[in-house]
């Protein structure tokens, strides 16, 4: 089971923080959510924290990762007409079925390259590589 200050979206967080002089005076985790693997997917954090300046950031956070989102474009070899590739997926929050990008979340992995060729596939079939 991964602990959060161990998860590499923590880690990118606080580094994040620091990149941007916030001090940090407190934080309690609210929540947890983990993948199967015990991955930690998602947290809802309070925090006690402020800017430079002395004010106060907003104390909840919820910490997600990073995340790609890959804007494909098809070319047909005869015409040379272009379309953007949509993927129709039901939003988990709401049930809506909306029309979106190939996404996929960063996770545990450093290479947002292998994150998008993995989505690409898994949403629409379509094999791409890294150039691509």
């Amino acid at each position: 089971m991964e602990n959060l200050g161990d998860s590499l979206k923590y880690q990118q967080w606080r580094r994040q923080l620091h990149k941007n002089n916030i001090q940090l005076n407190g934080l309690e985790e609210l929540h947890l959510v983990r993948k199967r693997g015990g991955e930690v997917l998602f947290a809802l954090l309070r925090m006690a924290a402020q800017a430079p300046n002395g004010e106060p950031l907003l104390p909840v956070v919820l910490l997600r990762g990073h995340f790609v989102g890959v804007l494909t474009c098809l070319k047909d070899k005869a015409t040379g007409e272009e379309r953007f590739l949509m993927v129709r997926q039901r939003r988990v929050g709401t049930g809506a079925v909306m029309l979106e990008h190939p996404a996929g979340m960063v996770d545990n992995t450093k290479d947002p390259y292998a994150v998008a060729i993995t989505e690409v596939e898994e949403e629409t079939g379509l094999k791409i590589t890294r150039d691509q």
